[in-house]
């Protein structure tokens, strides 16, 4: 009796991993359950906190502190508050804001100050007396804290700025012109104060989901900073929302050293925290030494992470604490491909939890990453999410030069297909509109972010600002900032794809990509400034292994034409690359600021050399060509290949590493002087050399081939081509393979490529990734296959042998029937009617006669009418729907199975007082 039951299960639980698998049905649900801003217990949960005028982060506080008065809140340098002590000390500073400096409810308070525990506590301070925070950059002083002042304030009472000395006072004087009222603070202040009175609940009465809470700016990599109006519900709803996707406990310690100001260390830590009942462990800012100390004496379990801190952390020195922590997960954004996978191994985190966020943008995205399948990526597109979001958010074509959206002939925009990248988009309606972030006092970029009539009339959407691509599987890359990629000779160039590249450079630290002018040229150049790695000086720089190193990994309209070598990178106070006076100065040596040194990369040469002012002019005046045939374009490998390649294929020594021009210029080569002293070193161990080139030739065979097509399938001829573009190329004559074809089957005889014989294009050639990682994935995969396969076949081979039962049984049935009918047309032509003075008995005679020979022709076929009946003794009659069902074979299991059916079994119980079932269909 269990064995259908197992079986069935058995066959659905694979069915169900395979579908779940394929559309990614789980990740949706959890991730739906995560973020459901619009969920009913959402909605539900603010409708009580409006009833009540419970809607501040200080009232969630608050609850915290009745809940677990003395759970621990705030752990900083050594010193640990609990939610009842931090949160008397910010309501004693809520009373000093309210008596001493009379701040209204809704007044535009900014705080200017780095990471400490009097900043949280000026944060909630205000919160609580209803007033609106503007969080400044610390980082931003002269002009720029000027304009964010002028930013944040438009009300016509006096502005107040709360922040450090060091801070304000070189700019104290133009902020005093504006009308700013400047009050420094500083720890021993707050300790001073006294007055615990609670804060009035009637500075909460007017306070609505829809008020403006705080302003927090943008990062300004591209230009000045802009504030973001922060509403109380944008606040809530996240501040509820991550601690379940992060599945925050009371027990939790999330460490961060990212600056309070910004959204990340505000939004995506802070305010999650409190609402879940955490422990916040907080550093003062990023430091190599203290980073792993700090979380090792927290015992956080989640540190959060922004931009290029992981980046920071695999280039620093190691740490006796890097490894002994007891970190579970990295959150937050920005993390690049080529650091995920040596950062997660290096510091041992098993889970990377990306997030793809903007501080004034509205689309999320979520990437719990605990293995190779969705590593790099910041999201997962499956079934449900395409059905309940894929008309809501869209990727565009677009003109990277003028940032404008492609249209097609009827002037709407075109999505991207598979693989495209493209700009995101969001849809705005009615409902979503008035929730949309907007920049404080400056509608003009709010509009800015705005466009209509993008797919119909009258419809509008949101810019995001990024471009993006989704591959076949639903998983979503970031591709660049819509301004940060540029245009070269016609083709679209992703600064950090570049970058990326050129990062995995070893004796590359660090690299910032953009695009400069160059006159006369349209587009923009790619230029790489880069900081060399620790003891690596540029007399010792490998120029020419770094245009080897590009030429390999990128197209040849990506590989930067420039080099900007610099001591040091711009970041913003997120740890965000500045890129705006780079892309100014350009590479006019005369606009180049600092101790930095220019680079090129000439045309035909296959090393980066000194860029300086007679190059520049040469640039200019088009002397020196960049156009056409630059470095790795289409018509230079055209021409190398014409000059040389074609040739060193035949006239190549490899041992000298000579090209020779024709065949008497080799004869004359081989006789030289060099050539026999080379070949007798050769000669004193061949098979050693041969060995050792045979391995280079490999090497860089197989190494091409997975950076240039990994997994896909290309004609090994084909790929053979690509291989010899590069001139530094080893010659397969110098191995020990005698044709292409036998060294293809070496690398498919020994794992480590596929290979396999194709009709037109011969053989083929993948490269096979054997990485414990993929061959877990490859198993898995195959498991599912089989099992979907082994379900398939089992139950087309049930269906066939019903279809062919049933058929069997109305032949049979056809056949009985025509032969009754025969017999009834015999006896009928037989029986004559009785003659005249014929006795009954005779008439009942001639009737038995005709019914013993109807029986008799009956049995004859060997047909019972009752035949299909099963008898007492039969084995169990199997009923399912929609199909007759008939007597399994005696002493044999019933055993069937439908695609999404039932299969019922009939209990034997005693023989002897069992009734014969008849056949019954549903």
């Amino acid at each position: 009796m269990a064995l259908p039951i197992v079986a069935g299960a058995a066959g659905t639980a694979a069915l169900a991993a395979y579908l779940n698998a394929k559309h990614h049905i789980a990740w949706d649900l959890k991730h739906a359950r995560g973020a459901a801003a619009q969920s009913p217990e959402m909605l539900r949960i603010i409708a009580d906190r409006i009833a009540r005028k419970r809607l501040l982060t200080y009232h969630v506080f608050e609850e915290q502190v009745n809940k677990q008065p003395d759970h621990p809140f705030l752990i900083f340098e050594g010193k640990t508050w609990s939610y009842k002590e931090f949160f008397e000390a910010f309501t004693r500073v809520a009373n000093w804001l309210i008596d001493e400096l009379e701040v209204q409810v809704d007044e535009i308070v900014a705080i200017d100050g780095g990471n400490s525990p009097e900043y949280l506590m000026l944060w909630f301070a205000l919160d609580a007396i209803g007033a609106v925070v503007s969080f400044v950059n610390w980082n931003v002083t002269g002009p720029g804290l000027v304009h964010c002042a002028k930013a944040s304030f438009n009300l016509p009472k006096d502005k107040i700025t709360l922040t450090n000395m060091a801070n304000v006072e070189p700019s104290r004087a133009e902020l005093e012109e504006i009308g700013v009222t400047i009050q420094y603070y500083n720890p021993s202040f707050f300790a001073s104060l006294s007055n615990t009175t609670p804060v009035p609940s009637s500075r909460h009465e007017n306070i609505t989901m829809e008020s403006v809470r705080s302003l927090i700016y943008t990062s300004g990599t591209t230009g000045l900073p802009k504030g973001v109006r922060i509403s109380t519900a944008r606040e809530f709803v996240l501040g509820r929302t991550i601690p379940n996707l992060l599945e925050l406990k009371p027990e939790t310690v999330m460490y961060t050293c990212m600056p309070v100001y910004h959204a990340s260390a505000h939004a995506l830590c802070t305010t999650p925290v409190i609402h879940a009942g955490s422990t916040l462990a907080l550093g003062r800012k990023f430091s190599h030494k203290t980073f792993w100390p700090e979380v090792a004496a927290s015992e956080a379990s989640i540190v959060q992470y922004v931009g290029e801190l992981c980046r920071y952390l695999l280039n620093g020195p190691k740490s006796p604490y890097e490894q002994s922590h007891k970190v579970r997960m990295a959150w937050g954004n920005g993390m690049r491909p080529d650091v995920w996978e040596p950062f997660r191994e290096r510091f041992n985190i098993p889970i990377i939890h990306e997030l793809y966020a903007a501080t004034d943008g509205i689309g999320t995205s979520f990437n719990w990453n605990a293995g190779p399948f969705t590593t790099g990526c910041v999201g997962l597109r499956g079934l449900i999410w395409n059905w309940k979001f894929g008309t809501d958010e869209v990727r565009v074509k677009m003109d990277v030069d003028t940032e404008d959206i492609m249209r097609d002939k009827n002037g709407f925009a075109i999505r991207c297909g598979v693989d495209e990248p493209g700009q995101v988009l969001q849809r705005l309606t009615p409902e979503t509109l008035a929730s949309a972030p907007n920049y404080y006092g400056n509608e003009e970029a709010t509009q800015g972010r705005r466009i209509t009539n993008v797919f119909k009339k009258g419809d509008m959407w949101f810019k995001s600002g990024d471009m993006m691509r989704q591959d076949a599987d639903g998983r979503v890359f970031f591709v660049d900032r819509l301004g940060d990629t540029f245009r070269w000779k016609s083709e679209n160039v992703s600064t950090n794809e570049v970058a990326d590249a050129i990062g995995k450079f070893p004796q590359v630290a660090e690299t910032n990509v953009y695009g400069v002018l160059v006159p006369g040229y349209d587009g923009r150049a790619g230029t790489a400034s880069i900081v060399m790695a620790d003891g690596v000086m540029e007399s010792t720089f490998d120029f020419a292994g770094l245009a080897k190193h590009a030429r390999t990994l990128l197209p040849g309209y990506a590989v930067p034409l420039f080099l900007r070598v610099t001591p040091a990178l711009e970041y913003t106070g997120t740890l965000k690359i500045q890129k705006g006076r780079l892309k100014k100065e350009g590479v006019d040596p005369d606009k180049i600021t600092g101790d930095d040194k220019l680079y090129w990369l000439p045309l035909g040469s296959d090393r980066y050399v000194p860029f300086g002012k007679n190059d520049w002019q040469g640039v200019v005046d088009k002397s020196h060509k960049m156009g056409k045939a630059e470095a790795g374009s289409t018509k230079w490998v055209a021409n190398k290949m014409k000059s040389k390649g074609l040739q060193r294929l035949r006239w190549w020594c490899e041992p000298c590493q000579k090209q020779c021009r024709d065949a008497n210029g080799f004869k004359c080569h081989v006789q030289s002087e060099s050539h026999v002293r080379n070949l007798q070193i050769v000669g004193e161990d061949p098979k050693k050399y041969i060995n050792n080139f045979s391995n280079d030739f490999q090497r860089d065979f197989v190494n091409l081939l997975r950076t240039a097509h990994n997994e896909k399938w290309i004609s090994a001829n084909k790929f053979y081509n690509e291989y010899i573009r590069d001139k530094e190329h080893v010659h397969m004559n110098a191995t020990k393979w005698s044709s292409l074809t036998e060294f293809t089957k070496h690398l498919g005889r020994e794992g480590i490529c596929h290979v396999k014989e194709d009709e037109r294009d011969g053989l083929m050639i993948a490269w096979r990734d054997t990485s414990a990682a993929a061959v877990t994935r490859r198993n898995e995969i195959a498991e599912l296959e089989a099992a979907e396969a082994r379900s398939g076949a089992g139950e087309d081979k049930m269906l066939k042998k019903m279809a062919k039962r049933a058929q069997e049984e109305a032949e049979a049935k056809k056949v009985i029937e025509a032969k009754r009918a025969a017999a009834q047309a015999a006896v009928q032509q037989q029986v004559t009617p009785p003659a005249e003075g014929a006795s009954p008995t005779e008439d009942k005679k001639v009737d038995s006669q005709a019914d013993e020979q109807k029986q008799g022709e009956e049995k004859k076929d060997g047909e019972d009418p009752k035949a299909d009946d099963p008898k007492p003794d039969a084995a169990p009659v199997k009923l399912s729907f929609g199909l007759k069902a008939k007597a399994a074979p005696a002493n044999k299991a019933g055993l069937g199975q439908m695609k999404s059916q039932s299969i019922f079994k009939r209990k034997k119980d005693d023989a002897s007082d069992q009734k014969p079932v008849k056949k019954v269909k549903l």
